[in-house]
């Protein structure tokens, strides 16, 4: 008899066999939740990785989360919930609700945990995982990757599981290809806050709160763990060196990452600036920062209105590079100072 039930199966390394057997066992109405549960993790401990290739197609296709989930959900019967019974689940109130959503989180993090699985799309953010670096990548094309109220969660999750995942060892936050402009088709870091937005109103004032304590702060210090203080100093946070590739410009908001980053790599024709310098603006955690941060703040904040610094121009970085490829954003020439 199987420790979690007469009708559980024990794991054994065939994916197709093990996809029948669990199936009917999750199907099987005298499952207990607690048995069903303990089966989906021996099951996604021993195939999270077939899965994840399956629904990616040898990982050639890239798949959103919330579909990944409803794909798992036909692909191996009773692993998740399929759509039809996560919308009946939602019409009820929440102490009626059978938590069938669990299962969902089980898989995601399972996944998150495989070597194999190395992307995560949040759509305004996304997480790829390239050797001992987790990429986080910001997200919003059409507005330049500028910051708004819709992609600033993203974001902060992007961040969270970069600095989660326990097969990296480095962070590095970048911008995505953006649809118009000059640099249409190409990367650039950030337009700062979405001006647009910002005009009719829909940037609310507890957005800049939540992204200078959140996303801001997670970068500087960290995540704070269970067995330590939030405002921990002493280093007992989860935290990774942090890196900003910057491509095309860094303005405002963007500008302000640099100021938390433990290293900055510039194009050669990266534009630095801060449009609201004169207003006041906390630029990240810049008074605490280390001298050659800090200096590259001083060089945008110092030059007059309409002659920001290029980042081959300021004498105080960690790397520059020469990039003229448009489309993927990848460097050529690299010149350490």
């Amino acid at each position: 008899m199987s420790p979690t039930g007469p009708n559980a199966p024990a794991d054994t390394a065939d994916f197709d066999a093990d996809r029948a057997r669990y199936s009917t066992f999750w199907r099987n109405a005298r499952a207990g939740r607690d048995d069903a549960c303990a089966a989906r993790r021996r099951f996604l401990g021993a195939h999270a990785g077939t899965l994840y290739g399956r629904i990616t197609r040898a990982y050639k296709r890239f798949v959103r989360i919330e579909q990944m989930v409803y794909e798992a959900a036909e692909l191996v019967p009773g692993l998740v919930p399929t759509r039809t019974e996560v919308t009946a689940e939602s019409a009820r109130l929440q102490r009626d609700k059978a938590g069938i959503e669990v299962d969902q989180g089980i898989l995601v993090s399972a996944i998150l945990a495989d070597a194999r699985a190395g992307r995560v799309d949040l759509g305004a953010a996304e997480v790829v995982r390239e050797g001992k670096a987790s990429i986080v990548v910001q997200k919003n094309p059409r507005h330049l990757n500028a910051e708004d109220d819709g992609t600033l969660a993203a974001t902060e999750i992007a961040v969270d599981l970069a600095l989660l995942d326990p097969t990296t060892e480095v962070c590095v936050l970048r911008g995505g290809p953006v649809q118009s402009g000059r640099h249409a088709g190409r990367r650039v870091f950030g337009s700062g806050i979405n001006l647009t937005h910002l005009y009719y109103g829909k940037i609310p004032f507890l957005w800049y709160l939540e992204r200078d304590l959140g996303v801001v702060n997670k970068i500087y210090r960290g995540l704070a763990r269970e067995d330590a203080p939030p405002d921990d100093v002493a280093g007992n946070t989860r935290e990774k060196l942090w890196i900003a590739a910057v491509e095309g410009y860094a303005i405002g908001g963007h500008c302000q990452y640099l100021l938390v980053m433990d290293h900055v790599v510039a194009e050669e024709s990266a534009y630095l600036t801060l449009p609201a310098r004169k207003e006041g603006i906390i630029p990240g955690a810049a008074n605490l920062r280390l001298l050659p941060i800090s200096f590259i703040f001083r060089g945008c904040v110092g030059s007059s209105s309409g002659n920001e610094p290029r980042a081959g121009a300021l004498g105080i970085r960690n790397a520059r590079h020469a990039s003229h490829r448009a489309g993927d954003g990848r460097e050529s020439d690299r010149e350490s100072r």
